[in-house]
């Protein structure tokens, strides 16, 4: 069976390094929320210290470069330099490949279309 894989840490991402073969994942989630109390880091810097690790570089080598990373937790409502789309250039730019966006559809007054349109490669 394979599985999407979510993690909270550099320390639960060398777990999976550790422990799962490679062809047991589709992909991996880099999770914004603390999984102790479900609580989100409103800094987005959770996901973006994993994506710049050791631990991500490892996971890389192992189940390869092409494999899906994917980032979750408040993304969409996560602002860098006063943007939501700047949030999301800083994951592509340090190597996510997609994002989860839920709650920011269903809270925001945003207008997604920029946000989709970075998501999707055409801005």
């Amino acid at each position: 069976m394979q599985c999407v894989v979510s993690v909270t840490s550099q320390v639960q991402l060398q777990k999976v390094v550790d422990t799962l073969n490679a062809e047991s994942i589709v992909a991996l989630v880099l999770s914004n929320r603390n999984l102790e109390d479900f609580a989100f880091d409103d800094s987005g810097e959770q996901a973006l210290g994993m994506l710049s690790s050791q631990a991500i570089t490892r996971f890389r080598e192992k189940f390869g470069s092409d494999l899906p990373v994917l980032v979750e937790g408040r993304v969409g409502l996560i602002e860098k330099d006063h943007d939501v789309c700047g949030y999301i250039q800083a994951l592509k730019e340090n190597g996510a490949s997609g994002a989860i966006i839920g709650e920011a559809l269903a809270v925001s007054s945003n207008d997604f279309k920029e946000v989709l349109s970075l998501l999707s490669g055409k801005k």
